[in-house]
């Protein structure tokens, strides 16, 4: 009730002539706003989710204040190999590797428990996936059949198949525009990226271009502008950054700078100034620093994680980083220095074998 008022009241100030931005409020409104804003971060339920692909389980937690993770069991999955969260926290996602398959779980809001809502079919040897930011579509990559599996989201329902488009050989991440605009798929063994424009009323995607050269093309993700796009080269150790054409979506790359030794999967900060990659074989992860205004990247350092850190996932706030770790099966947790991007260990909670995703819904 209390967060009821304080939003009711937030959007009381908000709200009148809906031409009125931030920027012509006063000192106090700002304030007040920012207070606001803090309070309902601060509040929000967060729970984390990890996919533990030789355990055939999918791991549950509670991601408390402090950024540490604490356990709430594991459901069962066969074979998962990434799971992804829809903006609001409605559904989990849950890529089966070998039945060629991805399962649909409801997420309950108080609890952060998972209940199966079903199994739908896909192509061979699903890998990444990602949600519009409408939370409309969903697009999942297969890496054996060389192609994107799309779907439409439905409310307490299975999505609905939308087709199918051919990426690269062995696409294994894709990524959608924060402007529901294009698509990105990496392409590992096919040492690319595949460009795709998105229909934003239907979430057909359509080829737009191979950006070519990018050995062993792994992690991938967009900054919250959508200007810039940045992938990690599993084969050359590095992470580039791409500026996006806002017109046709093609890519320009900027420049390139080393990672540790094979990364896979990357975030990047809220504040879009920091890249974090998870070097597989290194056991570290690469912090990155990026110029906002030109997407140059330049290397900040890296710090140590498990064994053989898979995946990657940034706190909604900023404030931490989630490492999965395959071969030391478990989760690093650590804070993150907004002003460097340095990070510190939180230590480590356990999770199934072979955890290589994580995702955190938000409500």
């Amino acid at each position: 009730m209390k967060r009821m008022v304080i939003a009711l009241a937030f959007g009381t100030l908000l709200a009148p002539g809906c031409a009125r931005s931030f920027g012509d409020s006063n000192s106090s409104d700002q304030v007040f706003a920012l207070m606001v804003s803090t309070y309902l971060t601060q509040n929000r339920p967060r729970f984390a989710y990890a996919a533990n692909e030789s355990a055939n389980t999918v791991s549950m937690y509670r991601v408390e204040s402090s950024g540490l993770l604490s356990p709430l069991g594991t459901v069962a999955s066969s074979s998962p190999s990434t799971v992804t969260v829809d903006p609001s926290g409605r559904f989990a996602f849950v890529s089966n590797n070998t039945p060629s398959q991805f399962s649909t779980f409801t997420i309950d809001s108080n609890t952060g428990m998972l209940s199966a809502l079903g199994i739908s079919a896909t192509g061979a040897n699903p890998q990444g996936s990602a949600v519009d930011v409408t939370g409309s579509f969903f697009y999942l990559v297969n890496q054996t059949a060389a192609t994107v599996s799309m779907y439409r989201i439905n409310s307490g329902a299975l999505p609905t198949a939308n087709g199918t488009i051919a990426t690269g050989t062995g696409p294994v991440r894709v990524a959608i525009d924060p402007k529901s605009r294009f698509a990105f798929a990496t392409n590992f063994t096919g040492n690319s990226i595949s460009l795709y424009t998105m229909n934003a009323s239907t979430g057909s995607l359509t080829a737009n271009g191979t950006q070519a050269s990018v050995f062993g093309a792994a992690g991938i993700c967009i900054d919250s502008t959508g200007r810039f796009l940045f992938a990690n080269s599993n084969g050359g150790a590095l992470v580039s950054s791409a500026s996006i054409n806002q017109g046709t979506g093609t890519l320009t790359i900027v420049n390139s700078v080393a990672t540790g030794n094979a990364p896979l999967e990357l975030a990047i900060h809220p504040s879009n100034r920091f890249l974090y990659s998870a070097n597989n074989t290194a056991g570290t992860v690469s912090i990155t620093s990026v110029d906002t205004t030109t997407g140059f990247l330049t290397p900040v350092g890296s710090v140590a994680a498990g064994t053989n850190p898979f995946g990657v996932r940034m706190h909604p706030t900023g404030a931490f980083l989630y490492v999965a770790n395959t071969g030391s099966l478990d989760i690093s947790m650590f804070a993150i220095d907004q002003t460097t991007g340095g990070l510190t260990s939180l230590g480590s909670v356990p999770t199934g074998a072979g955890a290589k995703s994580i995702a955190i819904a938000s409500f």
